[in-house]
């Protein structure tokens, strides 16, 4: 494993770790628990930038050892997507209102939350089918 690739899940534990101790702050200092919900949110997009490099270093690794590697099959990357795109649905509606004007958050939120279940859901349904394809590869070649 390279050194950039240890950096980076230092930085992802790290990040898990103050997470963790913001919602145990949140939890004995805020009695509305309000920014709880950020926390997790931040918490989400640590472990999907998390998966995203991991998924990057695969296909790094694989195209520096010759072979073609195509950054759409890879389920750590597609996992990583996923998890970022509802880390961001997240952000945008809160459970107290959306953080778009009054004006246009209902013309903005219900669409844009759609659009990003279907997508994050088609992203999912793809890891976990290449996820299926690279183990039985895997397995055939053991």
């Amino acid at each position: 494993m390279n050194t950039s690739f240890q950096y980076v899940r230092w930085i992802f534990i790290t990040g898990i770790l103050l997470s963790f101790i913001a919602i145990i702050a949140d939890y004995f200092l805020d009695p509305s628990h309000r920014t709880f919900h950020y926390v997790v949110a931040a918490l989400f997009c640590f472990t999907g930038l998390h998966y995203l490099f991991v998924g990057l270093a695969h296909v790094y690794e694989a195209r520096s050892q010759g072979q073609n590697a195509i950054w759409h099959q890879q389920p750590a990357l597609l996992i990583g997507l996923f998890v970022l795109l509802g880390a961001f649905a997240s952000f945008i509606y809160d459970g107290e209102g959306s953080i778009f004007p009054q004006a246009i958050a209902d013309i903005v939120d219900t669409p844009l939350l759609v659009l990003l279940v279907i997508f994050s859901l088609l992203l999912f349904i793809r890891a976990i089918i290449y996820g299926i394809k690279k183990r039985m590869i895997s397995r055939e070649h053991h």
